[in-house]
């Protein structure tokens, strides 16, 4: 079964490899703007089996005793805390599953201070503040009365963010898409806080554009990311961002920021007749990926991935670490205002970002952990440090 498993990932790595030819040679691939991608650095550091190499969540650290990793281990459904760089693991915070500890369903979390993480539940839906011994600290059930809600889930693409006394989170997913009509999209709220003092939450009238679905029904989704008091929502679907300014609780700005490699998205018109095809529905497509800020630089990263040609006869199994794995992952460099910098397209199988990516003064660090890279191995981290720079 291993043997057939890791054939199935090679011939798949080939057959994307030789469509990557194929596929740049019609596209080009050269960097634009007026900073060049630089590798300053490649980190890796061995860990066990127990680990996963792309957790469910990461966060860098700056602590009185050291540089520190932290991360969502969902092998064993625990936070752990590793010294960086040398991996020794230094802390783990249990997440209870029963009793009154309990944060089941658990859908993500965020480490807000030294001593305290914030989740997200859902069904019903509730924010809770946990210690580092997993002892629950508070819950907050999150309510809307303007539309139901559908999912406000926490993931490395939309943390959980403090800002003053108000926690802000996501809403980025449309509650019953096929179900919902174009005048829905202007009742589905995007965002919402939580007063910590006040033990309040409060909605906000940020929405997906108007024209959203003026060519048919594409998908939700979204990536945010914080500058100073404001935060900028990237949707996944739609070349747009726009800027929410947490002071006003309003959308101040909104920009049309296109990759020349984005060009194609996936429409939903109605519900894909089984799973194979639905993933093979998002492997098609292009789409955006995470809006990461840098303020070492004072620059945003907003991540592509573009559509994905496949060998027919895949298992679901490598279609779906397809769909992870993108081979043709690229970035894009935006200013503070927006304006596009640079374009890269890393090569292929080189990076995976989708989850597994921070930033510290040396550059923005990308997980080298791609199942179809030649030299992937599952017990050992890589990052791969870049910069922009001017030539």
């Amino acid at each position: 079964m291993f043997l057939a498993k890791r054939f199935m990932k090679w011939s798949l790595f080939y057959y994307c490899s030789v469509l990557s030819i194929l596929f740049f040679a019609c596209r080009n691939t050269s960097e634009k703007g007026e900073l060049k991608l630089k590798v300053v650095d490649e980190i890796t550091f061995e860990t066990d089996s127990l680990v996963p190499i792309n957790p469910g969540h990461i966060q860098f650290l700056e602590t009185d005793s050291g540089s520190q990793i932290f991360i969502y281990n969902y092998f064993k459904k625990i936070y752990q805390f590793y010294s960086y760089p040398e991996g020794e693991l230094l802390k783990e915070v249990p997440l209870h599953m029963d009793g009154p500890n309990s944060v089941k369903p658990f859908s993500g979390g965020v480490l807000m201070a030294e001593d305290s993480i914030w989740l997200v539940n859902y069904a019903p839906q509730k924010i809770v503040l946990i210690n580092l011994e997993g002892e629950v600290q508070l819950r907050k059930p999150i309510h809307n009365e303007l539309f139901p809600i559908s999912h406000i889930g926490v993931s490395l693409e939309t943390p959980l963010y403090q800002i003053g006394n108000k926690v802000y989170g996501a809403q980025p997913l449309f509650m019953g898409h096929h179900d919902m009509d174009k005048s829905d999209i202007q009742k589905h709220q995007l965002v919402y806080s939580y007063d910590i003092l006040e033990d309040t939450v409060q909605w906000y009238d940020v929405f997906y554009r108007e024209d959203y679905w003026d060519k048919g029904k594409k998908g939700s989704g979204y990536s945010w990311a914080k500058r100073g008091d404001k935060i900028y929502i990237a949707a996944l679907y739609d070349h747009e961002i726009q800027v929410f300014d947490t002071q006003s609780g309003k959308v101040v700005h909104r920009k049309e920021v296109k990759s020349e490699k984005v060009n194609n998205f996936l429409y939903v018109e109605e519900l894909a007749p089984n799973h194979r095809a639905a993933l093979e529905d998002r492997i098609k497509y292009d789409q955006y990926g995470a809006l990461i800020y840098d303020p070492f630089r004072d620059v945003f990263y907003r991540i592509t991935s573009p559509a994905v040609e496949y060998d027919p006869e895949a298992s679901d199994e490598d279609l779906n670490h397809l769909n992870y794995y993108r081979p043709y992952t690229g970035i894009m460099v935006l200013d503070k205002d927006l304006n596009i910098l640079a374009e890269h397209t890393f090569d292929t199988f080189e990076v995976y970002i989708g989850r597994n990516f921070f930033v510290r003064e040396e550059g923005l660090y990308l997980s080298r952990n791609n199942l179809f890279h030649s030299d992937y191995d599952e017990e050992i981290f890589r990052f791969l440090v870049v910069r922009f720079e001017k030539e």
